[in-house]
């Protein structure tokens, strides 16, 4: 063969090495990490103003999704969705209505409930030998039943007092704060894996959701601007404090009260991200970094005062459903950005593929694992659905990302209303150009339409494998106590 033919060759394969195709360099470990009610463009890597260095790296040593959305605003559906490739409304029943006294009226009543009989995505990867642990930080997910097939990692004050001890020597970190008592069994785990064995570890962080209260060293630049405010610090964070809650929900807050409570949230994010650095600290003192996927995301987002409210839940605003994604490790290509349109139904689906596991239930999502390996995928048309994490089954909003245009259609003052905003001239969805595209909204309408009736179908299929004996009215209150507990209700 001649010289420059074997160069030419040479050349290829390099390139293809390059941009991520030399998939002989497939991830052996996964650790995939959920920080709660993230808003994406506060990270440093997506152009926030937070200084996230650790997340940061994850970008530059991988690739980052500028348009992943989740399918939900809330905590439970998305959660869902996100673990088992199928949209929430497929697994939720118990249609009853009950009377809530909050709200003065009787609504209808369902929660989420992934079915024991359901072979969730860990559970296949547990039959294939990987050691599939959790450390689970949101009582909520445990409530929908989708931590099947995982195995919990002890708690802090469940290790020796001497392993404590080593993870705060080796790797720098301290109890700081009560939320970082709960990253003491996973850091502790990344230390000591077998290297023979291979894992997936997921880790969900609760924060940055409310309420702000980062540790004091975060909080340390924040309270330089607390003296100019009407009521002490610790008045902005308390999200469960009647005060505070109606200044945000009317809107009745200062622009020195808002800057405050936005900056008490990017200094909650600011925190994750060094708990984030914890995490590549460990699998790097524990010989596992260079064979482990990290795979970095959230649930949802979160409202910081725009389109009038904070939180999130209630609206499909871009804030709440556009989240942040990002792929690091073996086979992933560096320093790359994906503009494609990405949906968190399709997370599982692209992990099973990549562990190279596919015994798993029905799924409807489908993997972009090909994104990867250098292929083109078009645009993901992503489903929304504005669902409570429970009391109050059907608020009626759903919507569609599609061709650039996402429409929102509202039932509850009965006949639906249709708005569709131009994501191409108008990202922040703030203005409403439904009446003169009367052609697309039909179009996306039936498209949307056609989701819902394979929800209602699949439905059919999950119900059956709840247990029989399940009593709605005993899951309904735990996930009410748990929920009044992180300041929903």
């Amino acid at each position: 063969m001649p010289a420059r033919i074997r160069l030419a060759i040479l050349a290829l394969v390099a390139a293809a090495w390059a941009l991520g195709c030399g998939w002989s360099n497939q991830p052996r470990n996964v650790v995939l990490v959920v920080s709660d009610a993230l808003r994406m463009d506060m990270l440093g890597c997506y152009g926030g103003s937070a200084h996230t260095p650790h997340i940061d790296r994850l970008a530059r040593e991988g690739t980052l999704f500028e348009n992943a959305y989740s399918t939900a605003p809330t905590t439970m559906p998305s959660a869902v969705s996100m673990l088992t490739g199928c949209y929430s409304r497929t697994f939720t029943f118990d249609n009853r209505t009950v009377y809530l006294d909050f709200l003065n009226k009787r609504v209808p009543s369902a929660f989420f409930r992934v079915g024991d009989g359901v072979r969730m995505p860990a559970e296949a990867m547990a039959d294939r030998g990987i050691d599939t642990r959790v450390s689970m930080e949101n009582g909520l997910v445990r409530v929908c039943n989708l931590l099947q097939g995982f195995s919990r990692l002890p708690e802090k004050k469940q290790l020796p007092e001497a392993r404590c001890r080593e993870i705060e020597k080796k790797l720098d970190f301290h109890q700081e704060s009560e939320a970082y008592e709960a990253m003491y069994g996973t850091l502790d785990y990344l230390l000591h894996t077998n290297p023979k064995q291979p894992f997936f570890l997921f880790k969900w962080i609760f924060d940055p959701h409310s309420p702000y209260d980062p540790p004091a060293r975060f909080r340390a630049a924040v309270d330089a601007g607390a003296g100019n405010l009407p009521q002490p610090w610790t008045f902005y964070s308390d999200f469960k404090n009647a005060g505070l809650r109606a200044k945000l929900d009317n809107n009745r807050m200062s622009n020195a009260e808002q800057n405050y409570v936005n900056a008490l949230y990017r200094a909650e994010v600011e925190s994750v991200d060094h708990r984030v650095g914890a995490i590549l600290k460990a699998l790097d003192a524990g010989g596992q970094r260079n064979r482990t996927l990290v795979v970095f995301t959230a649930d949802h987002g979160e409202c910081l005062g725009d389109y009038g409210m904070y939180g999130h839940g209630r609206a499909v605003h871009p804030p709440l459903v556009r989240v942040p994604l990002i792929y690091s490790g073996p086979g992933i290509p560096k320093s790359r950005r994906v503009a494609t349109v990405i949906s968190h139904l399709d997370l599982t689906p692209t992990l099973v593929e990549l562990l190279k596991v596919h015994d798993t239930s029905f799924m409807q999502g489908v993997s972009y694992a090909g994104i990867f390996r250098g292929n083109h995928l078009p645009d993901r048309e992503v489903y929304f659905d504005y669902f409570s994490n429970v009391l109050n089954a059907w608020t009626g909003v759903d919507g569609l990302l599609s061709e650039g245009f996402q429409l929102v259609v509202d039932r509850r003052q009965g006949e639906p209303e249709f708005h569709l905003f131009d994501f191409s001239l108008d990202p922040a969805a703030a203005k409403d150009v439904a009446a003169a595209n009367a052609a697309i909204v039909r179009r996306l309408f039936a498209r949307l339409q056609v989701i819902r009736r394979g929800n209602r179908s699949l439905l059919l299929e999950h119900a059956g494998l709840v247990r029989g004996d399940l009593d709605p009215a005993k899951e309904r209150e735990k996930a009410r106590k748990l929920l009044k507990s992180l300041g929903y209700l």
